[in-house]
């Protein structure tokens, strides 16, 4: 992809302007959410003009469904404390983005990185990077039901949408997303691959369906130990003096999330394997990534 490639309406976006402007979109937004959705959800099961509604924004224009930020919060915050063995913002330095890359951003609505977008085109002179929204493409009715009440998803199959956004400050981004081409034009796959660390939600259930489930929940910590057709098993991980470790691998120890669950996995969380002999099978991870409220237990 060449840097000269675009993707729909380009908004200018300073990471310093994130706040007020998201602050105004966002009144905007819920206001004229539902101005063409029709509610014909039956039980469990929604119809596909719900789901396929749209909003009508300010310009008089249809535009998909909010899922993904209309301007993603800062890395900055975060008030967890700073990694002692690995630098993770060398990770998002200027030089470190590509064209044709999919990155993770801090989601507005609780701070991790839960969005996904490609780069189209990158100035390094004054690092402006150009990019477009992944949206998810549903298949689980929850899903459905997450996606049209925007609330984040961490993990599915997701297609390139149209709103392009520019940012000149590398804080709002996370960490370099590996995403498999599903051999569809502009489609990535987004899971969790195997030697990955990741945040869950320790008490999801499938009634979690309005974004106040999502506020002040827990989380664990986990390890992704393998991926088979029975979905993704994970170890747990304890804080053992601002580093995580996995509980002791037993297999009774370990959890099997099976794929009508991966609602759970809330979003990655970059990790450094320890390599001192003392802290062996020790992992740093990136504090801005990490639930505040693990670092207090």
């Amino acid at each position: 992809m060449s840097g000269d490639v675009h993707f729909g309406q380009v908004n200018r976006v300073s990471a310093m302007e994130h706040s007020q402007i998201h602050s105004n979109q966002a009144a905007a937004s819920k206001a004229l959410r539902h101005v063409e959705m029709e509610q014909v959800a039956t039980g469990n099961h929604l119809s596909e003009r719900d789901i396929n509604s749209r909003e009508v924004d300010g310009k008089g224009t249809i535009s998909p469904p909010n899922t993904w930020p209309s301007q993603p919060s800062s890395s900055t915050s975060n008030e967890n404390p700073d990694p002692e063995f690995h630098n993770f913002d060398a990770e998002r330095t200027s030089h470190k983005f590509q064209c044709g890359q999919i990155w993770a951003l801090y989601s507005d609505i609780d701070k991790y990185p839960k969005s996904y977008g490609r780069i189209n085109k990158i100035d390094s002179r004054n690092f402006e990077v150009h990019l477009t929204w992944l949206e998810l493409c549903p298949v689980l009715d929850l899903e459905k039901i997450w996606l049209r009440e925007s609330m984040p998803i961490g993990c599915g199959r997701f297609r390139v949408a149209h709103e392009t956004v520019q940012f000149d400050s590398a804080d709002v981004f996370s960490h370099l997303v590996q995403a498999k081409q599903t051999g569809r034009k502009d489609q990535y796959d987004i899971y969790p691959r195997i030697g990955e660390v990741w945040a869950v939600y320790k008490n999801w259930h499938v009634t979690w369906q309005q974004p106040s489930d999502l506020v002040d929940c827990a989380f664990d910590i986990v390890e992704i130990l393998e991926q088979t057709g029975s979905g993704i098993r994970v170890f747990l991980m304890e804080i053992h003096q601002s580093v995580f470790i996995p509980r002791k691998r037993r297999r009774s120890r370990s959890m099997l999330i099976p794929p009508d669950e991966y609602l759970r996995f809330s979003h990655r969380i970059p990790a450094f394997r320890l390599t001192e002999e003392k802290y062996q099978s020790f992992w740093e991870l990136d504090p801005t990534s990490v639930p505040k409220k693990i670092f207090n237990l």
